[in-house]
């Protein structure tokens, strides 16, 4: 990493290794909803038949798992109405506001996307089997899944530089939409294939980072980097809608990459998390779904409003490690 440029024709960080890394171990679980199904099934599309696995066992083979995700649409709609609600002057107390955020359902879709990660890593890890992991596209409900049931299964993509490489593999080099989605470059705010489906993403992450706070080497300040800078445009990485494009547009020469700005020295420090322990990086996490351990990301979607609470388990990590730091003895 002698260049701070974005080399788009070495994309990984650490090459084929963090490619390849648990990525082929997957088992069949589909994310279309029921109204999804029936549509792409009436186009010739849709989902795998068992009749074509009857050599191997037939329906003995194959498991077809639907998970009942909605798609952009409804996403991009409930995240609306869950800023309308931060916005409205007329909501009285905090009843009012639990009542709108429920009435948007953003915290019952985090929690159905963390059921099926759940069920990826159930298949995976207790049961040894493979999984195949797609949605009607492959690049919206598909890279969600499939990152953060490597995120729960493997600690290597917990570290600072792990979680990086698999943002980078899983959602800019497998073609995740971004210039459709976030609408760079494009003067169409009603356009309809703008949806949130990588904050979804960050905050799906922050729902597990904060279960298991001492499991993630880097902290909630690294989310809200990426979810700023996805819109900012200061970097290459989010720019275009795959790799294919970035590449002819050399953004590898016009831009800076967000990757080798986190891990530089100067700034590296400021994402990582005080409590990580190292030990955590064999564990495999299973986040809690019930309705009761969901957390509103406060500071992701009101982080401009000063009445906003600052993170104090990081603050008082932060404040204990700079004492420690000054206590310690000074080698003459």
């Amino acid at each position: 990493m002698k260049s701070s440029k974005y080399d788009l024709r070495a994309p990984y960080l650490l090459g084929e290794r963090a490619l390849f890394r648990r990525v082929a171990r997957f088992r069949c679980g589909l994310k279309q909803g029921k109204a999804g199904r029936k549509a792409n099934r009436a186009k010739g599309g849709g989902y795998e038949s068992h009749d074509s696995y009857e050599e191997h066992g037939g329906t003995t083979f194959i498991e077809r798992i639907f998970c009942d995700i909605d798609n952009i649409h409804v996403m991009r709609d409930s995240l609306a109405k869950v800023i309308e609600a931060l916005n409205n002057p007329n909501k009285k107390g905090e009843k009012k506001w639990f009542e709108l955020l429920d009435d948007s359902k953003w915290m019952q879709h985090l929690r159905l996307i963390l059921i099926a990660s759940n069920r990826v890593v159930d298949r995976i890890k207790n049961n040894g089997h493979s999984t195949l992991i797609h949605c009607s596209d492959g690049w919206d409900r598909t890279p969600q899944l499939s990152a953060l049931s490597q995120l729960c299964l493997d600690g290597y993509y917990r570290t600072l530089e792990g979680f990086l490489v698999l943002i980078d593999k899983e959602w800019c080099a497998f073609g995740h939409k971004f210039q459709d989605r976030i609408g760079h470059t494009v003067n169409k705010p009603q356009d309809t294939e703008r949806s949130p489906v990588f904050i979804q993403f960050l905050d799906a992450v922050y729902q597990i980072m904060c279960q298991f706070p001492e499991a993630f080497e880097f902290s909630e300040r690294l989310l809200i980097f990426l979810a700023e800078h996805l819109f900012s445009a200061r970097f290459g990485n989010f720019l275009f809608n795959c790799v294919k494009d970035r590449l002819a547009h050399n953004l590898h020469e016009k831009t800076k990459s967000i990757w080798f700005h986190i891990l530089h020295n100067d700034h590296r420090g400021q994402f990582l998390h005080p409590i990580f322990d190292k030990n955590s990086r064999c564990k495999t996490l299973v986040p809690n779904t019930a309705v009761i351990r969901m957390t509103f990301w406060i500071r992701l979607y009101n982080r401009f409003n000063p009445s906003t609470p600052r993170d104090q388990l990081l603050e008082w990590a932060l404040r204990s490690q700079q004492r420690q730091s000054q206590s310690a003895p000074t080698n003459m």
